[in-house]
Parts: structure tokens; sequence; C-alpha cells
């Protein structure tokens, strides 16, 4: 039987050796649960690799306000003044990461410490305790595979409770469609009409303005696993995808029942509706409910380009994962700062250029520029994906049993009998290295 209190030292009795034990029957029924797509993607490039090549296609494109040689400029001195605080500053830590795991246990520690004596201090600290040994482990596993180097991890590692201060976040999410400014706020009435009717069907309890977005049942949102972001054509007409959403909400009974957000005002970012699947929303409502919204909105209204950062299922709608693991280390290390699931992805990029920047200055390469630096950076983002516990195949957490659940498989089959015609290539399910 496991102890009630594990040996420990200090104050608070911790030991980073305890594991709390894990509930396999549970687990078990955690993996029946997630249906399995590598047979059909067995031959396909990683989703991860997809993924940072839209990243690098939208980095590489410069804001129109610069020319292409200022951009790139910007872009290296960028890169060198990261790499100094990201990379050079680690060479204190030595040729393993046991001084590195030291310091976050002391931040680990020190969370632990403030529940001291509450009625769920030994809850709280079985949870925190298992957390740190699972990623060292996952961490140390990857090292010694040689998987991921030493230095990756460091780098990985310490980034993670500023991660979100990290790369270029509106690039990243900026949906480059031909509209001018102009139509862009012509069409930003009809969207706020349409986000107003949304409004006054909730109760203040259930609905909240937070910085860029509206958020609706945002008390669903405890334990996200997964995001689905749909993307309006800008160019056609966001407000009628908008009243899609709701007669699709309306029609499944589901208003009550999920959690999503809408941006407060229209502007030029890939995603127009962002559904959060959490443990409390079940996948047949999800699957219900993205259903009903491919039959209510017209396929025109929707983006022909995927989301660069998502993995996409059908026209204008994609699915990611949560960063629950990065949220809850960065939480137990003292931070208070949450990290979306794009600024996560422009955040390993960041640092995965660094990286390849850093090997380019050993090797005194003149010119470094994005493109050749892309091919090693692309290995130092599957390295992170990785040590995040994703799986850079599907990109999928491996805690969810790196597959995406059974209900985009349903949707993914439903899309594969529908009418494809008029979608581009790159926005049909199970996508090549076309973007």
């Amino acid at each position: 039987m496991r102890r009630s209190r594990p040996r420990g030292v200090g104050l608070t009795g911790m030991n980073p050796e305890y594991v709390a034990p894990f509930n396999e029957d549970v687990n078990q029924k955690r993996r029946a649960d997630w249906t399995c797509l590598e047979a059909t993607r067995a031959k396909r490039e990683p989703q991860s690799k997809r993924i940072f090549d839209n990243v690098c296609h939208e980095l590489l494109d410069p804001p129109g306000s610069i020319t292409p040689e200022q951009h790139r400029e910007r872009f290296v001195a960028r890169l060198a003044d990261g790499a100094k605080r990201h990379i050079d500053d680690l060479n204190v830590l030595g040729p393993t990461n046991q001084q590195l795991y030291q310091a976050i246990w002391a931040r680990m520690a020190a969370y632990i410490a403030r529940y001291q004596g509450r009625h769920n201090f030994e809850k709280k600290r079985d949870h925190v305790v298992t957390l740190f040994r699972r990623l060292t482990g996952h961490v140390d596993a990857l090292v010694g595979q040689e998987i991921v180097d030493v230095r990756t991890a460091q780098v990985f590692l310490s980034a993670l409770p500023s991660m979100n201060y990290l790369g270029d976040y509106n690039a990243v999410i900026r949906n480059r469609t031909d509209i001018s400014s102009e139509s862009l706020r012509a069409k930003s009435q009809p969207y706020l009409e349409a986000l107003e009717e949304i409004w006054a069907r909730y109760s203040d309890e259930t609905k909240q303005r937070l910085g860029d977005f509206v958020h609706f049942n945002s008390h669903l949102g405890r334990r996200v696993k997964n995001r689905v972001y749909i993307s309006a054509r800008l160019a056609g007409a966001p407000d009628k995808v908008i009243e899609a959403w709701q007669a699709s909400l309306q029609e499944t009974g589901l208003q009550d029942k999920v959690y999503f957000k809408l941006p407060a005002a229209l502007s030029n970012r890939f995603e127009t509706i962002i559904l959060f699947q959490s443990d409390k929303t079940h996948d047949a409502d999800i699957e219900i409910l993205v259903t009903a919204f491919a039959t209510n909105c017209s396929r025109d209204l929707l983006s022909e380009r995927d989301m660069p950062t998502g993995v996409p299922i059908r026209r204008g709608i994609s699915i990611a994962p949560e960063p629950a693991t990065i949220n809850t280390f960065t939480r137990y290390s003292g931070s208070r700062e949450r990290i979306s699931y794009n600024q996560f992805i422009a955040g390993v990029s960041e640092l995965a250029f660094e990286l390849a920047y850093k090997d380019a200055q050993t090797l005194r390469v003149a010119r470094p520029t994005l493109q050749r630096l892309k091919e090693e950076a692309g290995t130092y983002f599957e390295g992170m994906i990785r040590l995040a516990e994703i799986n850079p195949d599907t990109m999928v957490p491996s805690l969810n049993g790196g597959r995406w659940p059974a209900w985009v498989e349903n949707i993914l089959e439903d899309a594969k009998g529908a009418d494809t015609s008029k979608i581009k290539a790159s926005s049909c399910p199970l996508p090549t290295d076309d973007g």
C-alpha cells in the first residue's frame, strides 16, 4: 500500500523520487477511446513538418511596410539576440540536465509549500511530483536515445516560463488573404451584429469579454484537450459563418454545453471560431456540432487555405492540441502565465531557429537566412515537439495516445464522401506537404 506521505526533505516532506501511482485501468480506457489514423497516414510526412513548413512560409513574407532585405536583417538580428539569451547563457549548466532539474524542482517545491497545512496538500504534492518525474524522465529518455541533444533540452526547459513571449505570433496567426483594409472594415459591421446576437442569447454568468476575444461557457474550460479552429473566408461573408455557428448550436441543443470563443472584432487572423474540447465535453457532442456546422455553413464561406498551425479535417476547419502539459509545468513552477497553442508553436519555432543560427555562427556562415537555416531548424522544431510530449506524426499529446479522437476520423470519412471538387489540394483531409 502506498505511503500516505513519502519520505522527503525540507518543510513540506517532498521528494522528487516519489511518484504517485497511475491508474492503469483509466489509461487503458483512454487509449481505447482514441482511434488510429496511422494506416492512412503511414506514407505521409509528419504533421509537425507540414506545420513548420507553413510557419516558415509565414515568417518569410515581410510586412508591407518593409523590404525583404530589411525583413531578413531584422529576423537575423532577433535570432542573434535570442541565441545569446536562451543559449549562450546556459553554458554554465554543464553537460547534463541535473543542475537545471534542481532549479526547476526548487521552484516547484516553493509552489507546493503554498499548500502546506491545507486539506489538499498531499494531493497537490503528488500531482506536482508525478509531473516532475514524468517530464524529466521523458526528457532523459529522449536524450539517452539521442533523439534530442542535451543543449536542445536545456534551451527548451529553460524557456518554458517565457515561451508565450517568444516568436512572431502575429505572423503565425495572420491570414494573408487578398482583401483590402476598406473591404475588411465594410464587413466588420455585419460581423459585429452577428456577434452581438449571440452575446444577447447568453446570461452574464456564461459570457465575458477578455482581450481580443469574447468567451462563452468558459466554466467548461478546465482541462482543455483540443482546440477546433474554424476559419471564415474574409473576402466572403464572415457574419454568415457566425450565423451558421449559432444555428448549429441551437439545432443541436449544445449552446450551453460547449466552451467557445469568437474574435471581438474582425481582423486579418485565421481564427473566426475557436471551440475547446475539455474533459467536460463529450466526443459525441463535438462530432454532432461540427457536423451540423459543416451542413449549415456553405463551403464557399470558409477559407480555402488551411490554418498554418493546425491539422485540417475539412475545408476551413482544423484541430490542434492544447499545450496542457506545458501550462501545468509552468504553473507548478510558480508562473501564472498560460500559453495558447499558437503561442507555443511561435515560441518553439523561434527557439528552433535560434539553435540553427547558433550552429551557423559556429560554422562561420557568412550570411544566414531563413531559407539556409530552415532544414536544421526543422529538426530542432521536431525535437521540441517531442519534448512537449506531443507526437510529431499526428500533433497529438502522448498522454492522449498520440492519436486524434474517434470523432475526427468520423468527420474525415464524412468529408471523403462529400463533393470536394472546389477544394484546393492543400485543404483536403489528411494533407500532404503542399501546405
